[in-house]
């Protein structure tokens, strides 16, 4: 067994898309099973978003990871996941000197072929979430819906961003339109006029992403609303370019 025991296992729960993460200590969920049948210890990774719209904690969607001894007699783990994307839940059982030693253990949807559960270091595994949280959005339809997956349709309007995020987003957007340095493709953005009094650039949350449009000409941009470290990243912006959609 390695010395790279101490990881960290993450998913996103399926009712409201937060990524969700927890250290896994191998070697204690592994220990007295080599050599014997039986289980090992067993942890439960559930979501804490005060924003998740199931009611209670009990009632949200967790992960469980629980060491197990195989055929061989060697430490295994057991990830039970619940899918974002099929709404069932999947069973993985990966060798535990293997999950303990390599960066990053990626586990998929067996029928989207999606990436739903991780394990590693720190820093991978916050990494892969970030890539699942961008593939997500990818995947969005104009209607809000997972439309490009078959068979599979995801409450998008239940991933709206934390309102710590969307509020750096909106105050940098005010920002960048009063400095004038939002560039759309209006030939005369001073001439627009509204009825209502609206702004001329118009802010709306998505499924875990911020859309930024003008009602002049209607030319757009998507700011993923990922995680704080991502948003600072916009925050630290320039200029914001909308471009028109296809």
């Amino acid at each position: 067994m390695t010395a790279k025991k101490a990881r960290i296992a993450a998913y996103r729960c399926p009712s409201c898309g937060t990524g969700v993460m927890s250290a896994v200590d191998v070697s204690a969920l592994t220990a007295g099973l080599s050599g014997k049948s039986g289980k090992g210890g067993r942890i439960r990774l559930r979501c804490s978003d005060p924003e998740c719209p199931s009611l209670t904690l009990e009632e949200r969607p967790a992960m469980d990871v629980e060491g197990l001894s195989g055929a061989d007699g060697a430490g295994k783990l057991r990830f039970t996941v619940p899918c974002i994307f099929c709404g069932h839940t999947h069973s993985y059982t990966v060798d535990a000197a293997t999950a303990a030693s390599r960066e990053s253990f990626v586990m998929s949807c067996p029928s989207s072929g999606i990436d739903i559960c991780f394990i590693g270091e720190t820093d991978y595994v916050k990494a892969e979430l970030a890539r699942s949280e961008l593939e997500i959005l990818d995947m969005i339809g104009d209607d809000g819906d997972l439309a490009d997956v078959a068979g599979f349709s995801v409450d998008t309007s239940k991933m709206l961003p934390e309102p710590e995020i969307a509020e750096t987003i909106s105050l940098t957007v005010r920002f960048l339109e009063d400095e004038g340095k939002i560039i759309c493709k209006c030939e005369n953005p001073e001439a627009y006029k509204s009825e209502d009094d609206e702004d001329r650039i118009g802010i709306e949350p998505g499924p875990r992403y911020m859309r930024v449009f003008c009602r002049g000409c209607g030319a757009a941009a998507i700011i993923p609303a990922v995680s704080q470290t991502s948003v600072n990243d916009f925050a630290g912006s320039d200029s914001l370019v909308l471009e028109k959609a296809d």
